[in-house]
């Protein structure tokens, strides 16, 4: 890799990945002999001090459960509203995917239901395959008739990316 914060070693089947921002370190792998070397490596020369499960990591927070790992966005979330003074506002979020949004509100708009299905977990599985997915469709917006794309990109079967956009254009053909 090119990222100068981010490492990797690849021996066959296994995998240790190595993660660092500030003075912050983050090791992970597929091999927990290898994790150990490398952990015995770096306190013989730096005298590091473990901490053993992570709880926060370059404005992550990990939480962790019986059959894998969540990754909230809240104190990130949090941190934007208040950069941007939003933080006396509430909404729910992700909408009904078969609503049509228009740019102006309806005062007697159906209010949405807060659900745990808005959610997602890394699940703890073996799949470690990389999956993407994208998708368009012609002239969604109501208002200016652009079209809406959009991707996610899945670490097995957990979503680790995802972004829909309107279009700048209108265009006839999505080619």
């Amino acid at each position: 890799m090119h990222d100068y914060s981010f490492f990797y070693k690849k021996t066959g089947s296994s995998s240790v990945f190595v993660a660092i921002y500030v003075d912050d370190v983050l090791i992970t792998g597929t091999d927990r002999t290898e994790i150990t070397n490398l952990k015995q490596f770096l306190h013989d020369q730096f005298k590091i001090k473990v901490l053993w499960r992570l709880h926060y990591f370059s404005g992550l927070e990990v939480l962790y459960k019986e059959d894998g790992v969540v990754i909230p966005q809240r104190k990130f979330l949090l941190d934007l509203l208040k950069e941007f003074d939003c933080h006396q506002y509430s909404s729910s979020s992700p909408l009904d995917p078969n609503v049509k949004l228009k740019e102006r509100c309806n005062a007697h708009a159906e209010i949405l239901e807060e659900g745990s299905h808005f959610r997602h977990f890394l699940l703890q599985q073996p799949d470690y395959n990389i999956g993407a997915y994208c998708d368009s469709n012609w002239a969604a917006c109501l208002d200016s008739r652009r079209s809406v794309s959009g991707y996610i990109v899945l670490l097995g079967d957990s979503p680790v990316s995802w972004k829909s956009k309107k279009q700048e254009t209108i265009s006839l053909s999505s080619a």
